[in-house]
């Protein structure tokens, strides 16, 4: 007898708008604007912003190499080949990465007083959701969530990716950037380009 599995339905992901971004970038300064500001013009993933050392910016032709990711604290490569690659970034995002780095030349772009990678989870705990807090921007949206899981089940019988699909994190400024090349109908293998997507 031949059993057919139920399809997984495909949750559409909350993503930041650009209000959203523009109230994030407009809040903050210093290391955090320049985390956050990146994150939503890259589509970078968290573990891949964290890895970048001062030398992979090049702030005279706006642009970061990407090479390696940190995940729990160690550094990998890439996971793939498209992981590996060169991002243009917006002149203004590298004249502000210039004044950041204020002359600097080695270590982390983003590190901590004695010279380590920044911690994701801390970037998301002490930062971030701190910061959705204080703009009062909600980090579940309950309406949506409810559309979600209909009239048959309450937002307390919600499952765990249901829960992350409607949720606002790091990973979200990912989304962000992927919605909005879709928006400026941005190429298809650019976008793959920018995001490290394989195939062709």
């Amino acid at each position: 007898m031949r059993v057919e599995l139920p399809k997984a339905r495909r949750l559409r992901i909350r993503c930041y708008t650009v209000h959203e971004v523009k109230r994030i970038l407009a809040t903050t300064k210093g290391a955090e604007q320049i985390f956050f500001w990146p994150a939503a013009e890259t589509g970078l993933r968290a573990g891949k912003l964290i890895a970048l050392r001062v030398n992979d910016v090049d702030v005279e032709n706006p642009s970061v190499e990407v090479s390696k990711a940190i995940w729990c604290r160690i550094e990998h490569n890439p996971k793939t080949e498209a992981g590996f690659r060169s991002i243009c970034i917006s002149a203004r995002l590298g004249a502000q990465l210039k004044e950041y780095l204020a002359g600097r030349t080695d270590g982390y772009l983003f590190q901590s007083d004695s010279g380590n990678a920044w911690d994701a989870r801390n970037v998301l705990d002490r930062k971030l959701n701190t910061l959705l807090e204080r703009l009062q921007i909600p980090k579940i949206d309950p309406k949506l969530l409810a559309k979600i899981v209909g009239k048959d089940r309450t937002l307390e019988q919600a499952t765990r990716s249901e829960k992350r699909a409607v949720s606002l994190g790091l990973h979200s400024f990912r989304h962000t950037n992927a919605m909005a090349m879709d928006s400026l109908a941005i190429q298809q293998q650019i976008r793959k380009q920018r995001l490290g997507h394989s195939g062709n």
